[in-house]
């Protein structure tokens, strides 16, 4: 319990984490560095030359890279291997020594997670099964694999102190995977590692993750790629839409009553027999976009063709706009009111985005003030003017028609596409026939 001063105890271990703390609590704590691979290697490359062995150069890489850091680890491996194989330490005699996967199976596994072959992955599970691998030390190894994988995807490779030859090889098959997949790998690698320590039936726990493997996976990114990909094919068929109800609503008008310099007024069969004159072209009304945004009702009518404008574009910005109130626009600052948070987050987050839209469509640059605040309701008849499409107003011309007498008088009129047309548009049309004299 109480030893004498000059006492000293070193105590020394590679697991601190299961030391307990009542003598924790009475040491001093070292904590040493692991000894990195190139040293590790070059203390191996010195025993191998002194004691005159022969092992080649890829062995002695891959011993320092099992060891971990532990040069007492790197002596006992070649130790173990030298007595294996006197003759000459390969890399294929370290494999077989400490029961590792060979690299063909690891690179099987990966295909076959690749390709979705979920009966490919049960098959060579049931075969280094049978060969007498252990599972959990597979698992290891398939983490190990894709590990080296994604460090050579970010030209990390030096850290895990390889031969050249093999890094070019892992450099070849670490192009068939995506970082997201291979971090995929690992993490449920790592899960199923920590689950068999503790199952009956390691290889059931196994075979299920491995199954998941090998099932279809979208990442975040891509799910959201995906869902931006609809929502802009969503507001395409929206504008679609819209310019075909512009287009319907362009053709079919209200009856109109067209007059003529004449004072007789004829029936419709009777004007059918008449020639109408080709080059006759009804003139069309233009709807008034407002150039500024000056004044209250202005400024209601801009915000509206501006929400209009907004929802092509991008309906995520028109969801945060939608219930927003235009205060004033003053001094070329455009004052918004939001009653929740959230809009006005979302709507700075999109503020250049919005003076963008804006000098589009009224030819100003704009500065932005967005406040939290009532929102009070908006015009209606207001909003229902500039989405609406105006009434067209036809002004009253004078059209004359000069009755001409040809050898098919008794034609009918209305087989002229020019007459079709006019009585297409205007059913409630009559045509007067102007006296000579």
């Amino acid at each position: 319990e109480e030893p004498p001063a000059y006492v000293i105890f070193i105590f020394a271990t590679t697991e601190p984490q299961k030391v307990p703390l009542t003598i924790l609590s009475r040491c001093q704590r070292f904590a040493f560095r692991l000894v990195s691979i190139e040293k590790i290697s070059q203390r191996l490359e010195e025993i191998v030359k002194k004691e005159n062995l022969s092992i080649e150069p890829g062995a002695i890489s891959f011993i320092a890279h099992l060891a971990q850091g532990s040069v007492r680890d790197a002596e006992s491996l070649l130790d173990e291997a030298l007595s294996f194989s006197p003759q000459g330490v390969k890399v294929k005699d370290l494999v077989f020594l400490l029961n590792l996967l060979p690299q063909e199976y690891l690179i099987h596994f990966g295909e076959a997670f690749l390709s979705l072959n979920k009966q490919k992955v049960l098959d060579l599970i049931a075969e280094v099964n049978d060969l007498g691998y252990n599972l959990q030390q597979v698992v290891k190894d398939l983490r190990e694999y894709f590990r080296q994988l994604l460090l050579l995807k970010f030209s990390a490779g030096e850290v895990l102190g390889l031969p050249n030859e093999l890094k070019i090889s892992l450099s070849k098959e670490g192009e068939k995977f995506s970082f997201q997949l291979l971090s995929r790998y690992i993490s449920l690698l790592s899960r199923c590692l920590e689950e068999m320590k503790w199952s009956d039936q390691p290889r059931i726990i196994f075979e299920t993750y491995a199954l998941k493997m090998a099932s279809p996976y979208f990442g975040i990114d891509e799910i959201v790629e995906r869902v931006e990909n609809l929502e802009k094919s969503l507001t395409e068929v929206v504008t679609t839409e819209e310019k075909s109800n512009e287009l319907l609503q362009s053709t079919v008008e209200e009856p109109v009553k067209v007059e003529f310099n004449q004072t007789e007024v004829i029936s419709k069969e009777t004007a059918e027999k008449l020639p109408f004159p080709p080059e006759t072209n009804l003139p069309q009304a233009k709807k008034a976009i407002p150039s500024s945004a000056e004044g209250t009702a202005s400024l209601e009518m801009c915000w509206t063709k501006f929400l209009e404008e907004t929802k092509k574009k991008k309906f995520t910005l028109f969801s945060y706009l939608e219930f927003v109130q235009p205060k004033e626009f003053r001094n070329n600052v455009l004052t918004l009111v939001f009653s929740q948070n959230f809009s006005l987050e979302g709507a700075e987050k999109n503020s250049e985005f919005i003076k963008k839209i804006w000098q589009e469509l009224f030819s100003q640059e704009i500065r932005l003030e967005l406040i939290l605040g009532k929102v009070e309701p908006r015009n209606q008849e207001i909003i229902t003017s500039i989405t609406e499409e105006p009434e067209i107003e036809i002004p009253k011309e004078t059209f004359t028609l000069a009755e001409e007498k040809t050898k098919n008088e008794n034609q009918d009129v209305s087989l002229d596409p020019v007459m079709k047309k006019l009585f297409k548009h205007f059913p409630q049309a009559q045509v007067v026939k102007r006296k000579e004299g």
